[in-house]
């Protein structure tokens, strides 16, 4: 299960208002390889439904998951916030070992180096 905050339910609802008269109600949840880690999240809205795509209804949104990608996914966290740096979707994801700094790669292995303060437990503090 996906689990979306009421934040960032309200982030998605402001932000798919400002782009059209008509929101879209799907929003492509995903991953992919790069980044700070091994994962980089992938969270925009979207018109285009996959043969390998699973669709979640929560929140008014429907979330669009390849299926592919639900094991790095499940039990995943979005929550929206901000700070002094302006506002961001924060993910919290129990699949991870290791989260980079930015908050929006993860690895579920440990890499060779590694600052105490990017383990996967801290990242919530992020």
């Amino acid at each position: 299960m996906i689990n979306l905050t009421p934040a960032a339910i309200l982030e998605l609802q402001r932000l798919t208002h400002q782009q059209t008269d008509s929101p879209p109600v799907q929003v492509r949840l995903g991953i992919q390889a790069g980044s700070c880690a091994d994962w980089t999240y992938i969270f925009v809205p979207t018109t285009v439904i996959e043969e390998e795509d699973i669709q979640i209804s929560h929140g008014g949104f429907t979330l669009v998951i390849n299926q592919a990608n639900l094991s790095l996914l499940n039990e995943l966290t979005i929550d929206y916030a901000e700070d002094l740096l302006g506002g961001a979707f924060r993910y919290q994801n129990p699949n991870a070992v290791y989260t980079c700094d930015c908050g929006n790669s993860f690895s579920t292995t440990m890499p060779e180096t590694v600052h105490e303060s990017q383990l996967a437990s801290d990242s919530s503090a992020q």
